[in-house]
């Protein structure tokens, strides 16, 4: 009877642990699609005024700096948004 108790805490500690798993995805999740949103915004407005322009402004690279940053950077937000689907399936299961 006492392992029973025992066996049962451990279940108990083992789904606490998935809950925070679980718990951790979804606010992967929520963060990479607001920043993917943000960053989106950010590589469209630099691709409208470097459009837009008719001659070389004195900020055409600090401009083309700021759109690969902003891809880089939803690269690592989509690796993000993955692995909060993986924890999504997990809690699924």
């Amino acid at each position: 009877m006492g392992r029973e108790h025992g066996h049962s805490g451990f279940n108990q500690e083992k789904k606490i642990v998935i809950q925070k798993y679980i718990s951790l995805g979804e606010i992967a999740s929520t963060v990479s699609q607001e920043m993917q949103n943000a960053l989106i915004s950010i590589s469209g407005f630099c691709d409208l005024i470097q459009n837009k322009k008719k001659d070389n402004l004195p900020f055409d690279e600090e401009l083309s700096e700021i759109k690969k940053i902003s891809e880089i950077n939803k690269s690592i937000f989509m690796e993000m948004l993955n692995f909060s689907k993986n924890q999504e399936i997990t809690k699924e299961k």
